[in-house]
């Protein structure tokens, strides 16, 4: 069978629907992931100020 054979399927507009990739976020999870991107930032910069190994950082966290 040679590959010109082989039948690419119509598109059809009303089957296709396309998703976004992010989701609307809530405005209550919008808070959450606010802080918690805070505490997080907080945390990598204790760690920078403290210095020590890289090692030593990671296992901390």
């Amino acid at each position: 069978m040679d590959f010109l054979d082989v039948k690419i399927p119509e598109v059809r507009p009303d089957i296709v629907r396309w998703k976004p990739v992010f989701p609307d976020i809530r405005p209550e999870h919008q808070a959450k992931t606010q802080e918690l991107r805070e505490q997080l930032s907080r945390k990598i910069r204790d760690l920078r100020e403290r210095g020590g190994s890289r090692k030593q950082q990671v296992e901390q966290v």
